[in-house]
């Protein structure tokens, strides 16, 4: 899924948190852990998990095990292996599964009615969807596809039909990152096999064609913060910007350890790499012109990660209980083609 975003068509005046909590809107994108599924896959996780808590609770540090450390990178091996044997119409049907019932039907229903109204508008083995929201009369269409599926061409198709029938701006969801220059910039972006770059080479080219009015894209998968774009001779962002706000609970990470510059990035670059705890509030808001302007601020808990991560207890001191800080913040302008 992807990060913390929460997208707002008119500015947060503050109070009623109560209620702003449980009026804000669910709409979710299929990632990579949801669809690891099959019983092979079941048992060699089990037995990964094991020999990394005995690696965990050992007193000795883990370069004193290294018959177990081997044992564990085989079994990542096997692992990726069998996931990325998995059958991509199997993988479609899950992902259908995950959205109509795995996350409809457990999640409180003041969360969820929003996604189950969109779902309702797609067919039978469709996991991507659309829907619009207003910011003082002006439509913004979110897109939120299964990056999981990138040569799926009924996904593909639908997308370029969206296009075609939405001239206003858009904002993008998908679960994968185009660009990255975090640990999976190295393990999936350099590959061109996989998943990802994949989808990053079938739809990255149609995002930063700017007469589609893509204003943003938003990933997940990568545990941490980036804002990535290109600039002009100014310096001012062009749009669109690949925001990847992975922050959202699991271990963080932080820069990629391989040469970043062998990374395909299309002339895009990391603004900044921020290892944090956060979401993504957007606000939008347009001028009498019908010109749109998105005021982003990521708020969260950094972390260093040579200092270890914060304990459960801290994390909910400084994070649950709003003791954010303000990590970073931009703003994008989108005028109306005449």
């Amino acid at each position: 899924m992807v990060g913390g975003v929460r997208a707002c068509p008119v500015p947060d005046t503050g109070g009623g948190g109560e209620l702003l909590h449980k009026m804000i809107p669910l709409y979710p994108v299929i990632g990579n852990h949801e669809l690891i599924f099959g019983e092979k896959v079941d048992a060699i996780i089990k037995d990964l998990l094991e020999k990394i808590g005995v690696v965990n609770k050992s007193k000795e540090r883990s370069s004193s095990q290294p018959e177990l450390l081997n044992d564990i990178e085989v079994l990542k091996g096997k692992l990726y292996q069998e996931i990325n044997s998995i059958a991509e119409a199997k993988l479609k049907t899950r992902s259908r599964r995950v959205l109509c019932e795995e996350i409809c039907e457990k999640l409180d229903p003041a969360y969820i009615s929003y996604l189950k109204e969109v779902l309702c508008e797609t067919k039978d083995g469709q996991s991507w969807y659309s829907f619009v929201k207003e910011a003082d009369g002006l439509k913004i269409k979110f897109i939120a596809l299964n990056s999981s599926l990138p040569d799926d061409e009924e996904q593909f198709q639908w997308f370029l039909d969206e296009l075609k029938q939405f001239i206003g701006p858009k904002i993008v969801l998908a679960h994968y990152p185009p660009y990255s220059t975090g640990f999976h910039g190295c393990l999936d972006l350099m590959d061109y096999k996989s998943k990802a770059s994949r989808f990053r080479d079938r739809y990255a080219k149609i995002f930063n064609n700017t007469a589609n009015n893509v204003l943003l894209v938003i990933s997940g998968h990568e545990h941490n913060y980036q804002r990535i774009c290109k600039t002009d001779q100014t310096g001012s962002m062009q749009l669109p910007v690949y925001v990847v706000s992975g922050g959202g609970g699991a271990d963080l990470t932080g820069q990629a350890e391989c040469d970043t510059s062998q990374i395909p990035m299309n002339g895009f670059r990391c603004l900044g790499l921020i290892t944090a705890y956060q979401f993504v509030d957007i606000v939008a808001d347009t001028d009498d012109k019908n010109n749109l302007t998105l005021t982003c601020k990521v708020l969260g808990l950094q972390c260093d990660l040579t200092e270890g991560l914060p304990d459960d207890d801290t994390f909910e001191r400084q994070f649950v209980k709003d003791r954010l800080e303000v990590i970073d913040n931009f703003t994008l302008n989108w005028e109306k083609q005449k």
